[in-house]
C-alpha cells in the first residue's frame, strides 16, 4: 500500500513492545549512542511523501509507565520522524477513549483500505488486508487523532 495510497496513512500501534530482530533496546537500555543513520530508510520515505503532499500519522497507547521499548521509541524513534514529517501522537491507556480503540495495530490508507498487522513476541509481523468496510477503522483513527497528545507536547520519560 505504501506505494499507492496519495493522501494520507494513519497507523495505530498498540502493543507495549515489537520484535526488531536486533540489539536495539538493549543498545538504548545499556546506554550507547543511537546507531549512526538510525531510521534513515524511513525518515527518507516520510520526507517524501511530505514533499509530494501526502500525510503520515500514527497514534501510540502507552501505559502511564512507558516500557523499556517505548522509552527507546520516544527518545530514538519519534524525534526523528516528526522532523521527517510524520505527525506521531500519544494517547495513554488510561484515558476513557483508549477504552474504544481496538488492542489490534493497524495501518488506514487514504481511509478506504486497511491493513491489519499481526506480531508475534519472537518474529516478524504478519499483514492482512482487512476485507470489508473501513469505516469502522476510519472512526478508530478519527476518535485516536481527537483525543491523543501531539508528540513534542507528551511527557517523554514515565
Amino acid at each position: 500500500m505504501w506505494g499507492r495510497f496519495t493522501t494520507s496513512a494513519f497507523r495505530l500501534e498498540v502493543r507495549p513492545s515489537y520484535w526488531t530482530g536486533d540489539d536495539l533496546v538493549e543498545q538504548y537500555t545499556g546506554g550507547r549512542p543511537m546507531p549512526v543513520g538510525f531510521n534513515a530508510p524511513w525518515h527518507n520515505r516520510l520526507r517524501v511523501h511530505r514533499q509530494a503532499g501526502r500525510s503520515v500519522q500514527r497514534v501510540r497507547l502507552v501505559d502511564e509507565r512507558l516500557t523499556e521499548y517505548q522509552r527507546c521509541q520516544f527518545e530514538w524513534e519519534y524525534p526523528g520522524n516528526v522532523r521527517s514529517g510524520e505527525d506521531v501522537r500519544v494517547i495513554c491507556s488510561r484515558d476513557e477513549v483508549a477504552a474504544e480503540l481496538p488492542r489490534q495495530d493497524f495501518w488506514l490508507f487514504d481511509d478506504s483500505t486497511v491493513v491489519l498487522l499481526h506480531h508475534r513476541d519472537d518474529g516478524p509481523v504478519r499483514r492482512e488486508p482487512l476485507d470489508g468496510d473501513p469505516a469502522e477503522y476510519v472512526r478508530y483513527a478519527e476518535l485516536a487523532l481527537a483525543h491523543s497528545t501531539p508528540f513534542r507536547f507528551y511527557p517523554k520519560i514515565g
